[in-house]
Formats: C-alpha cells, sequence, structure tokens
C-alpha cells in the first residue's frame, strides 16, 4: 500500500514538472525578446524544472529489535511525553 502511493506521487510530480516547464518555456517564449539571457537564467527559467525523486526504504530496514516484553518495561506515555511549555 505504502509503495502504490509512493508510486502515485510519483506519477503527480511527474505531472507538476511537465507543467511547470510547460510554463516556462511559455514565459520564456513570451519575454526571451524582451529580456536578456543572462537575467533568464539568473531566475531559473533557463534551466529545466529539477526532478523528484521519490523512494520507498525496505520495510525492514532501520526499525528498532522491540519485543513485547520491552514494551510492557516502557513507562507510560505520560511519563515519558512532556508538554515543551505550558500556555498561562
Amino acid at each position: 500500500m505504502y509503495a502504490g502511493q509512493a508510486g502515485e506521487l510519483a506519477e503527480q510530480m511527474a505531472r507538476l514538472r511537465a507543467k511547470e516547464a510547460a510554463a516556462r518555456d511559455a514565459f520564456r517564449s513570451a519575454v526571451e525578446r524582451y529580456v536578456p539571457g543572462p537575467v533568464l537564467a539568473g531566475l531559473g527559467l533557463a534551466a529545466r524544472p529539477p526532478h523528484c525523486v521519490v523512494s520507498v526504504p525496505p520495510a525492514d530496514a532501520g526499525l528498532a529489535a522491540v519485543t513485547p516484553d520491552d514494551l510492557r518495561r516502557a513507562p507510560p506515555a505520560q511519563q515519558v511525553c512532556q508538554p515543551l511549555f505550558v500556555l498561562i
């Protein structure tokens, strides 16, 4: 399920990148006779939009080895999670 959602996100990001590239091309073609190339490059409009890489690590990568006994010995959440500030 998580990997499927990551795949959908990658597809959405690819569509957004294509849309952004088209918008940049349209803008550049409309203003390139009025704005010098170095100015367009300085605004980042001469370059293609960056690619977004979406990856999912393996399901068991980086997980702590926690046993049911560890969970039984753990203090209650209210003792572990103290508020950072108190509103008055």
